[in-house]
Order: structure tokens, then sequence, then C-alpha cells
């Protein structure tokens, strides 16, 4: 399937957004890119209104800040001349060097992009499946414990100041999804590029044989957040904001404790990347 006589799609999905495809295109066509790729839910079926369009950019050199910024204003521009009522675009730019690299780790957003992505490539040729790399993996495990640890120091400077809102929910949300996939990574598994705790703990329980696995938060009531944090809507809102900080303390300890167990790597010990300092467990009265 091809959308201009030099340009070839690959991997096209049925049930994928077709405008979607089309901004894609248009973004291509802007920097003469060498592959650009859509993926997230708007590359397949499972998308609404409301999805984000998750576009991959990949140049020959690395991208200045002055092309990102030069990039997502155009990439506004065509989301209004797509869509009636535009929708949120998430960009991730990317050298080919750096895709190679990334792209190595199963769980790296760069090897979920070309696995499941719509890709549009001047070179179809060159669409080279990269090889699984230890090292790559731990990389993006790493970066995925600083980012739960990110989100948990949030969360307790924000009940530290007072606040008891649906952004504290979303700060525990995120501690325990990043939490989540760094274990089902030192698993050595792949993660399901979803935000559902109840999905990623069952990918949890069906990965790890040797575990118990019982977690204490609410991980349905959890996962109506990521989305209500930008689309104002929450079906089953949080009352007691120290049980449930208490509970993600204790989920977080069981994964940090297990990804130790499996690796070596003390998760703890792990700074979120805007801070040299780690963060410490700690249960509220």
């Amino acid at each position: 399937m091809t959308t201009a006589p030099d340009i070839t799609l690959i991997n096209v999905n049925q049930g994928h957004d077709p405008r979607a495809v089309s901004v894609a295109q248009a973004v291509h066509d802007l920097i003469d890119a060498e592959c650009v790729i859509l993926f997230g839910s708007r590359s397949r079926e499972g998308w609404s209104d409301r999805s984000d369009i998750d576009i991959m950019v990949i140049t020959e050199e690395p991208p200045t800040q002055t092309d990102e910024s030069r990039i997502a204003a155009s990439a506004e521009k065509i989301l209004g001349r797509t869509y009636a009522e535009s929708p949120a675009i998430d960009l991730v730019l990317l050298s080919t060097k750096q895709y190679s690299r990334r792209s190595k780790s199963i769980n790296n957003v760069a090897a979920i992009a070309s696995r499941e992505g719509i890709k549009l490539t001047r070179n179809p040729e060159e669409n080279i499946g990269h090889e699984f790399d230890a090292a790559a993996e731990r990389e993006d495990r790493i970066r995925r414990i600083a980012d739960a640890n990110m989100h948990y120091r949030n969360l307790n400077l924000m009940l530290d100041a007072g606040v008891q809102d649906r952004g504290v929910v979303f700060q525990a949300h995120q501690a325990l999804e990043n939490g989540m996939k760094a274990l089902i990574s030192a698993l050595g598994n792949q993660y399901p590029h979803r935000h559902d705790l109840t999905e990623l703990a069952d990918a949890i329980r069906q990965s790890d044989s040797e575990g118990d696995w019982h977690f204490q938060s609410d991980l349905r009531q959890l996962s109506g957040y990521p989305g209500a944090a930008r689309y104002g809507q929450v079906l089953n809102p949080v009352t007691d904001f120290v049980r449930m900080a208490n509970d993600i303390t204790s989920d977080l300890e069981q994964l940090h404790q297990r990804i130790l167990e499996l690796t070596g790597d003390d998760p703890w010990a792990i700074p979120p990347e805007t801070d040299s300092d780690p963060v410490r467990p700690r249960h509220r009265s």
C-alpha cells in the first residue's frame, strides 16, 4: 500500500485511523524524515476520538530543540486541518542511531513502535528488524525504575503540601505502572503497552511463577485516572488518600524487592532523573 509514489506504508493494521496516517505523512513530508511511525491506539483497532496520536519521527541527524519546536508547531496546524476537534499529539523524535540502539530493547517505545506501528518510509528495503540486546533492555528498565521513583516522590510531596486531588492519584498510578513494567522487563518479557494496572498485574502473575502476587492497591480504581487527568472524568474517585499512599508504598516495595532479587539492581538506590537523591519507602499514619 502506498500513500504517494515515493512513500511506502509498512505494517498497516486493520481498524487504524486513516486521518492519523495522513497526519503522519504530512509530518514526514514536512521534514523529509528517514521514517515516520504512527503507533499506539490510532495505529490499530480500539481507538476513540479522545485517543492521542503517537508519532515517532526518525531523522538522520539528532533533532535539535529548534527542530522539535518547529515540528511540534507544524503538527498542531496539521491536526487543525485534519480533525474538527484536534486530539492531543505526542511526538517522539530520534536519530537513526538512537532508534537503532533503543529498538534493541524489547520494551523501549522505539521497539514497540517498530513492532506494532504503521511505518511511512521512502526506503522500505531498510525496514530492518533489530536483535535483542540485554544492555539496551537494562537501560530501558533503569529508566522505568527512575520514573516510578519520580512519581512516588511527587505523590508524597503533594500529600505533604496538603494536596488531595486527581493529580495525586495520577502520580500513584504512574508510580505503579512504571514499577510493574520494570519488573516485567526484569522477568525477560514484553509488557503490555497499556495503562491498565489490572492487565499489568495479570502479566506479572503469568510471568513470575515463583511470586505470590497480591497487590494492596485498588488497581481497577487507579486505572481510571490516566485518561481522567486529561479528560476530566473519574468514575470511582479516591476518598482515603493516606490509605492509597500506604498501599502504593507496599506494592512498590514488593515490586522493587523482586527486581533486586532478579537483577541485582536495587531500585531504591536509583534516583529520579530530575534529582540526585534516591527516594525511600514511606508509610503514613
